[in-house]
């Protein structure tokens, strides 16, 4: 009998942790997309914190987008947008919508 319970107390853990783990959309190239068309495939992320699926994209021409889980809403908040600076390429600043969203597949 407590054989069968463990095994039902481990199944339920599993099934709990997996539905409790939000989906994002992330790029294929360390977060960035090959074009503002380009969704990548769907994560789970799953990081033992609460996440925030992440969508940002360049607002100048070259319309670089990155999309990807993340563990911070930028002070934001959740399921927000705004405009700021954002440093993509690790050299310099570039104007940007950042986005956060805590929703399965929000950041598409």
């Amino acid at each position: 009998m407590s054989t069968v319970f463990t095994a039902s107390v481990v199944l339920l853990s599993v099934w709990l942790s997996s539905a409790a783990s939000l989906s994002c959309y992330e790029c294929p190239k360390e977060g960035f997309c090959d074009s503002a068309d380009q969704v990548g495939g769907g994560r789970s992320c799953d990081n033992g914190r609460t996440g925030v699926c992440i969508k940002i994209e360049e607002m100048t021409d070259t319309g670089v987008v990155m999309r990807m889980c993340g563990n911070n809403d930028y002070g934001q908040g959740g399921n927000t947008c705004q405009e700021t600076k954002v440093q993509l390429n690790g050299t310099h600043f570039v104007p940007a919508k950042l986005c956060t969203c805590d929703t399965d597949l929000c950041n598409g």
